[in-house]
Parts: C-alpha cells; sequence; structure tokens
C-alpha cells in the first residue's frame, strides 16, 4: 500500500472544521464531532456507564474508496473504566450496490448497530476499542458474522496516550493493527457471508455510548 489517496489531520479550528463536516462527513445518532487543539474529538451526546441503547453513533466520510486499501489513523482516548467501545468500518455499499447515502435506502439511526449488520447495506467493521471484553472482533455484513477474533491491544496500551491504528484490506487478506503489533489477520475466501466483499465502498468510525471521548488525527489512506 504505497499510493496515498486521502489524508486528514483534522488541526483547524472549530469554525473550518464545520465547514468541512457539512461538505464531507455524516453524523449517523447523538455524535458530537469537534476540533481544535490539533485533533478531532467525538462524543456521544449521552455517555453511559454500562452501556446503554441509545446514544452511539456513526461517522461517515463521504468519499468512496478502493477494495484494497490500508487506513492508518492515531486514536487516543480517556480511561472508560470497564468498557468503551470504539469500531472502524468500511467497504459499505447497499447490498444491490448502491451508494450507502441513496434516498432510496432504509434511513440508519447510528443508535441502531443492526441497522448496519442486519439491514441494507453490506459491509466489514472491526472493533479496536473493546476494553471490556479484551476481545477485537472482525464481522462481515450483511448478516453479523463474526469472521475472526484477536486480542484487544488497546488493554496492554495506556489511554491518554496516542495510539496508531491501521486497517488494510489487500487481496481479500484483512489485517488489525495496533501500535505496530498484528491483532488479527483473516482471508475471506467467500465461505461465510457470501462472495467477499471487493469493490470497496464507504469508510467510517463508530463510538458506543460508554467510551466517554475519542481523539482522532493523521488520518491517512493508500492503496496499492
Amino acid at each position: 500500500m504505497t499510493s496515498l489517496i486521502y489524508e486528514n489531520s483534522f488541526d483547524r479550528s472549530q469554525e473550518g472544521w464545520l465547514a468541512e463536516m457539512h461538505a464531507d462527513w455524516v453524523i449517523e445518532g447523538k455524535g458530537i464531532a469537534e476540533c481544535g487543539g490539533g485533533h478531532l474529538s467525538l462524543r456521544s451526546e449521552i455517555f453511559t456507564e454500562p452501556r446503554h441503547e441509545d446514544g452511539h453513533f456513526n461517522f461517515w466520510l463521504k468519499r468512496e474508496f478502493p477494495a484494497n486499501v490500508a487506513f492508518e489513523w492515531e486514536f487516543r482516548y480517556p480511561e472508560p473504566g470497564h468498557g468503551g467501545l470504539a469500531i472502524v468500518m468500511w467497504g459499505a455499499k447497499g447490498r444491490n450496490g448502491e451508494d450507502i447515502f441513496d434516498p432510496e435506502l432504509p434511513r440508519r439511526r447510528g443508535e441502531v448497530m443492526s441497522d448496519m449488520h442486519s439491514g441494507a447495506i453490506n459491509c466489514y467493521h472491526a472493533s479496536y476499542i473493546a476494553r471490556a471484553r479484551k476481545v477485537a472482533n472482525l464481522r462481515k455484513n450483511h448478516g453479523f458474522h463474526l469472521v475472526a477474533q484477536g486480542h484487544d491491544l488497546s488493554t496492554v496500551s495506556m489511554p491518554d496516550e496516542w495510539h496508531v491504528v491501521r486497517l488494510e484490506q489487500c487481496d481479500g487478506t484483512i489485517r488489525l493493527i495496533f501500535d505496530g503489533k498484528e491483532s488479527f489477520q483473516y482471508t475471506d475466501d467467500g465461505t461465510v457471508g457470501g462472495p467477499p466483499i471487493a469493490t470497496g465502498g464507504k469508510f467510517g468510525f463508530r463510538q458506543q455510548n460508554n467510551l466517554y471521548r475519542g481523539d482522532y488525527r493523521n488520518l491517512k489512506v493508500y492503496t496499492s
């Protein structure tokens, strides 16, 4: 993955960020996105610990990315106690190939995860912060198929420090890497949940309401 096709340092002012967010990003659910201090902060309007049903949200980038792709970003989070869940979603398209923002598709409610995994879209999603269960899950959708698991490497690192997260998909092989260490690797051969998701699509972050805040900076996207 050598060609940089998108980058965002999230280092603008809140005023500049609001203009960019309106143009390039979509929040589904009760999420708040703020810039300042050289990074983007995402948090729910409703913080609950333990996690409740309301207040989760999706944060989508409107751009389309290819199937052979690597997403890399820096992430920081406060000590969340016993919980905290952050997810990355990619390869997202309608089940018939539509753009996920096609107005003909049912409206997704960010608080309801089933809209993501058992609704009108296909995608992969991986939980890279899952401190309660200490396991990073890779799921293939439509269908919420659990296809790989690995150690949640955030549980052996320090909160309130910047960590580098990298998610790669290359010729059907998916890897999650946290601070240079691999959490899981999976090759989608089509035996679970139908053919591999190999056409590319939209990318986004998801946070549950028991992660008090997630900070993001230096998002980069590469392709081969």
